[in-house]
């Protein structure tokens, strides 16, 4: 996953990306690697990065205790 620098209000965030951003990195990816036949495309390639937050892989930049975080194909910060 490509991660740069992301500023939300006052804050940085190095080596972050968006929700979008992840999405269409995995829109190109995903294709080169699973067998043809197969459909990808922007929900599946959400599903698969809500599983990679269940899994501790990635989590969101601010996230509120009191929630559970989901996974968001737009400009919501990742790390």
């Amino acid at each position: 996953m490509p991660v740069k620098r992301h500023r939300r209000q006052l804050t940085y965030f190095e080596d972050s990306f968006t929700g979008k951003e992840a999405v269409d990195f995995l829109m190109v990816l995903l294709p080169r690697l699973i067998f043809e036949g197969r459909q990808v495309d922007r929900s599946n390639c959400t599903t698969l990065l809500q599983k990679f937050m269940d899994q501790g892989f990635i989590r969101k930049a601010r996230s509120n205790p009191n929630e559970k975080d989901t996974f968001r194909d737009n400009a919501s910060l990742y790390m």
